[in-house]
């Protein structure tokens, strides 16, 4: 049963993508200490593009961020007010010479991708709501992906040597047993083999999901290959 806290979260971060989303970027800073943004462009270290997908696109940071490193980046979220601020800070960049082509931001869920099959060569997602392991994510995940692409989610889970922060489970944590156990049943039923790893910054870990498409021959493999390293 969700406890009172879990609940009053689920609200805010509702109020957070909608009529509250002009203080999204404050709200992040401030219960990340100030981290939020070098957080955000750890992902930036396993985008290989050229066509990225990202989703939860938010206030649109990571869409341009991806772009001025060369991918073409489209982004997805469900909130139309995030989406609308995303396009007006896409519409404000200059990409310099040589740069991919300006981010597409689109409104839509994580659970129905409006795009073709085999559409992208990545998919990413930082900090996600727990949409990003429902069944529905992961199979359309692995539609829109090509040969030898990958779902990189960053920021799946936030631990902290912190004793204060830690008291604060509904942000901050280690990758339980039980949620790594459900993740690995849903990857591989969806068709995917997963690795995590933990990034660190100071007295915080930051969570590391990749996610590779089997062959389709393998897909429903009952034993996949799962790793897990910290560094």
């Amino acid at each position: 049963m969700p406890t009172l806290i879990t609940v009053l979260y689920a609200w805010a971060c509702n109020r957070l993508y909608a009529e509250l989303a002009w203080s999204y970027d404050w709200v992040a800073a401030l219960v990340s200490g100030g981290r939020w943004s070098r957080w955000r462009r750890f992902a930036l270290d396993y985008l290989a593009g050229p066509v990225v997908l990202e989703l939860g696109s938010g206030p649109g940071h990571l869409l341009i961020e991806g772009a001025q490193r060369g991918c073409r980046m489209i982004g997805l979220d469900s909130s139309v007010v995030m989406a609308a601020i995303a396009h007006r800070r896409v519409a404000k960049l200059n990409l310099p010479p040589g740069a991919s082509s300006r981010p597409i931001c689109l409104v839509g869920r994580g659970e129905a991708i409006p795009l073709p099959s085999a559409a992208v060569d990545q998919v990413v997602a930082t900090f996600p709501a727990p949409y990003i392991l429902a069944p529905e994510t992961l199979a359309e995940c692995r539609r829109v992906l090509r040969p030898g692409g990958a779902l990189i989610v960053v920021g799946l889970w936030v631990d902290t040597t912190l004793p204060l922060l830690r008291s604060l489970p509904v942000f901050y944590g280690p990758l339980s047993p039980a949620l790594r156990t459900l993740i690995q049943d849903r990857a591989a039923r969806a068709g995917f083999v997963v690795s995590f790893e933990e990034r660190d910054d100071g007295p915080f870990h930051v969570g590391v999901m990749s996610a590779r498409p089997l062959p389709a021959s393998d897909k429903m493999v009952s034993n996949p290959v799962v790793t897990y390293a910290n560094g």
